[in-house]
């Protein structure tokens, strides 16, 4: 919780929770704090990456965006790869949405760059077999926004 609070120190003092995370540290929490670290690296990194990614693309980079999506999902995949075989909420139940979430910005920076995903049949398929709902969901979007788009919806 310490780090959390020192990461506070660096919003602007309008944002509302501000103050809240500022208190969270705790004497008792450093003991933990290695532990809880470990844990949550992976996936601070991967949300960080996604806000790098949005960030470039709301500022019309497109082309950074995507090759810094293509990176992203890469890790996130990398880290799920390496939990395999010990597959629960405790080792990755983070990650799963996370990287929906980047295989979402990648789809739609594709999109402003007029490229098209060719691996959602496959991100489909991985998904129904880890039983990761976000990825369900989000491929299947993806796959009927571009059905949609070519004008091949019934």
């Amino acid at each position: 919780m310490e780090d959390i609070a020192h990461c506070a120190t660096l919003l602007p003092t309008s944002c509302a929770g501000r103050d809240l995370l500022l208190h969270l540290s705790s004497p008792s929490d450093a003991i933990h704090k290695d532990q809880c670290l470990d844990k949550a690296a992976r996936e601070v990194e991967c949300y960080l990456l996604s806000l790098a990614i949005r960030s470039y693309y709301r500022a019309n980079h497109y082309q950074v965006a995507y090759d810094l999506s293509l990176k992203a999902i890469a890790i996130a995949d990398a880290y799920l790869s390496a939990s395999e075989g010990k597959l629960n909420v405790e080792t990755c139940g983070g990650m799963y949405p996370l990287r929906s979430r980047l295989v979402r910005y990648r789809s739609l920076v594709g999109e402003a760059l007029g490229r098209q995903e060719g691996d959602l049949s496959a991100r489909y398929r991985s998904a129904v077999l880890a039983k990761d709902g976000d990825g369900i969901c989000t491929v299947l979007n993806l796959m009927l926004r571009d059905l949609l788009a070519g004008d091949q919806g019934e």
